[in-house]
């Protein structure tokens, strides 16, 4: 989001919008402190109703993000209350999951999260985890590798996920 916005610096480009449906504490607060340099705003949300009147006010055209809460994927009431969110706006849905889990509990979540519907993937922590197996087995589930989180800062933390990258970052340790 924060490289969208400084691409479209002084042109006609509408901020994105994003939406935190995380109920934890200090969840919103962090995001919103994140992105406030950006001037992008972030509405917090709880239910599908407010989601749904959250996402109407968005203007036409306006990029959306939708934030929600982490779940357990072994609840079949956790993954519902998810999908109550992503379905009552039609949202695709992309998995979001650190490097340096087990690699079979990433497996897990990612055949959840591909029997939910998701076809994507971003990979997160890859450049503090020493073991990145978990995203390999977690993608292998039918998720498509997108983005990789290859650094701590908001501008340039995402880098763009390609095989050869891959096959470097198994073979090297972060640095």
């Amino acid at each position: 989001m924060a490289r969208y916005v400084m691409a479209g610096q002084g042109k006609d480009v509408p901020l994105p919008y994003v939406v935190i449906c995380d109920q934890n504490p200090g969840d919103f607060e962090k995001l919103a402190a994140l992105l406030k340099p950006f001037r992008i705003p972030v509405i917090q949300v709880g239910t599908p109703d407010a989601l749904v009147d959250a996402v109407s006010q968005r203007r036409k055209g306006q990029p959306l993000l939708l934030d929600l809460p982490g779940v357990c994927v072994y609840s079949p009431v956790s993954m519902a209350r998810m999908m109550r969110m992503v379905e009552s706006i039609g949202a695709e849905l992309t998995l979001v999951l650190p490097a340096g889990m087990d690699a079979e509990e990433s497996a897990d979540i990612g055949a959840a999260f591909a029997q939910s519907g998701a076809l994507t993937m971003i990979a997160t922590r890859m450049d503090q985890a020493g073991r990145i197996g978990g995203i390999v087995t977690a993608a292998a589930c039918g998720l498509t590798l997108t983005y990789a989180g290859c650094s701590s800062a908001v501008v340039g933390g995402l880098a763009t996920l390609s095989a050869p990258m891959l096959a470097k970052r198994l073979l090297t340790l972060p640095a």
